[in-house]
């Protein structure tokens, strides 16, 4: 019942139905997005990390045994004496670490090619294993004739 003078009531009609706009959370959407991005880079992070300490390397005057895999494990081992060629490249960006990349030249059927990357005192390493390589060569041809 309407009270006496008063104007009908009309239906009830919408104004508006949906969502707040995107707009009024801006900021936390550029905040989430740097943060998405950052969560992303320290998981990539991680993965580099973890494969960087899957790999082993153990260089004597004899051999280079190859060890690598995190969950499962594969290993290696190439004989100085099939050394065909040592190589050692370093870029500048390498050069300004004080790193290099030892390439491994060798008679293997499966891995021809082992590279070392990213051994501290790089130059050092490579000189003695060079000059294993070729005692080790040496020796060789000693004990098959």
């Amino acid at each position: 019942m309407q009270p006496y003078g008063a104007a009908p009531l009309a239906p009830t009609a919408l104004i508006y139905e949906g969502v707040p706009s995107w707009k009024a959370w801006f900021w936390s959407y550029v905040f989430a997005g740097i943060l998405s991005i950052a969560l992303v880079g320290l998981v990539w992070m991680g993965i580099m990390n973890m494969r960087r300490k899957a790999r082993r390397y153990r260089i004597t005057t004899r051999s280079i045994d190859y060890e690598v895999g995190v969950f499962g494990k594969r290993v290696e081992s190439f004989p100085l004496w099939r050394v065909l060629d040592v190589e050692l490249r370093q870029s500048f960006t390498e050069r300004l670490l004080g790193i290099a990349t030892i390439a491994v030249l060798t008679k293997d059927q499966v891995t021809p090619e082992l590279a070392i990357r990213g051994l501290p005192a790089s130059r050092e390493i490579f000189d003695k294993l060079r000059d294993a390589c070729e005692v080790a060569r040496r020796q060789r041809v000693v004990e098959v004739v």
